[in-house]
């Protein structure tokens, strides 16, 4: 009788040697447990592809621009010519990131951010149009410093 154990091996082996001839390929892209084996995550943007080579791993790419996500192109994103970012000064304490970017220099970076002091109001961003008008308006709690300042640089005017 056969070993269960060395059959499977041997199954195992031929379903390789067919995949690497390329026999079982699909055309179709990867699966997600396919990605995520990779250490892609399900997430991923195809934007996030174009800078592997900076950090020495273009032979990530093929499989990055297999699993990714296509971006939402750049005229979809809205660009508003004024922002305020809004804070309780007694909470900044609470929040060092929205302190360490309103407090630091990266805040001046943007002459179309006002920052406003508002009694008992957790850090917020709100866009507004030419009129002065809110349109938009964003949590930023749990934000970095850097996200606030890459944020800012993709959706307020220069």
């Amino acid at each position: 009788m056969a070993d269960p154990l060395g059959l499977f091996a041997l199954f195992l082996c031929l379903i390789q040697v067919a995949r690497s001839s390329g026999q079982f390929e699909s055309p179709s892209p990867p699966l997600r447990q396919d990605c995520f084996a990779l250490g892609l995550s399900s997430n991923l943007l195809c934007s996030s592809c174009s800078v592997l080579p900076n950090h020495g791993l273009e032979s990530l790419v093929p499989d990055c621009q297999t699993c990714c996500h296509k971006d939402n192109d750049a005229e979809d994103q809205k660009l508003y010519p004024k922002a305020i970012l809004e804070v309780c000064s007694c909470k900044l304490g609470r929040f060092p990131q929205i302190q360490a970017f309103v407090k630091g220099e990266r805040a001046q970076n943007f002459p179309n951010l006002e920052i406003k002091f508002k009694r008992g109001a957790d850090p917020a961003l709100k866009f507004l149009n030419e009129k002065n008008q809110v349109q938009e308006t964003l949590s930023i709690e749990r934000w970095n410093t850097d996200t606030v300042e890459e944020f800012l640089q993709e959706r307020l005017m220069p």
